[in-house]
């Protein structure tokens, strides 16, 4: 069933800067957009939603509205981040995801419209591989976890589903209940991060 409210309150959520991924559960979450058809579609679409900051990226997600297997969708059940309600589901099923999520090295920046999910996995995977050459060459260094805010975030909260028949005063405990703590959230993840990678495929 789609949730009311975020199944945890943000005091019982997973730390931000915990919400890293690593290249192999990228490389999985494209597998399987792949196979939706969402390799080539842009982030916008894959998120499922535009944000309410973003009025041009609003209307392009409306153009393409045949995206129907999106992050927005996928995690309507928990109104979490997609990295937060995966972490749960290994968790409830007594899997080890110690491979999969980790706390946050590297922060990967791109813009939402413009930029395809092809474009950041590969993005993802090539800089991941500079990072450990350079790593090696002065001794060795961390496994690399990667904080993008399509898996990192909740993109329910972002998107605003918590508020569409809430009047409740920007600023109160009710509408931050229903909406995601941005500031607070890159704060934590972008602190926890010794790199960042910045994406600029469809700015050049």
């Amino acid at each position: 069933p789609v949730a009311e409210l975020p199944v945890r309150a943000h005091t019982r959520r997973m730390p931000s800067a915990a919400r890293g991924v690593s290249v192999a559960f990228v490389r999985a979450v494209s597998r399987f957009f792949a196979t939706h058809g969402g390799m080539g579609r842009d982030m916008t679409q894959i998120v499922g939603h535009a944000g309410e900051w973003d009025v041009h990226a609003q209307r392009l997600a409306a153009a393409h509205s045949t995206m129907h297997v999106t992050v927005c969708g996928l995690t309507s059940t928990t109104g979490l981040s997609l990295v937060e309600s995966c972490y749960a589901i290994a968790q409830a099923s007594g899997l080890d995801a110690s491979g999969l999520f980790g706390r946050a090295n590297t922060y990967i920046a791109y813009a939402w419209a413009g930029t395809t999910l092809a474009d950041v996995g590969a993005s993802c995977q090539r800089a991941v591989r500079k990072l450990q050459v350079r790593d090696q060459k002065i001794g060795g260094g961390p496994t690399r976890y990667l904080w993008l805010d399509a898996l990192s975030a909740s993109q329910n909260l972002i998107g605003g589903r918590y508020l569409a028949n809430e009047r409740c005063v920007k600023g109160s405990a009710e509408h931050i209940l229903r909406t995601e703590q941005t500031a607070a959230m890159l704060d934590g993840a972008v602190s926890a991060c010794t790199d960042c990678v910045l994406l600029l495929a469809p700015l050049l």
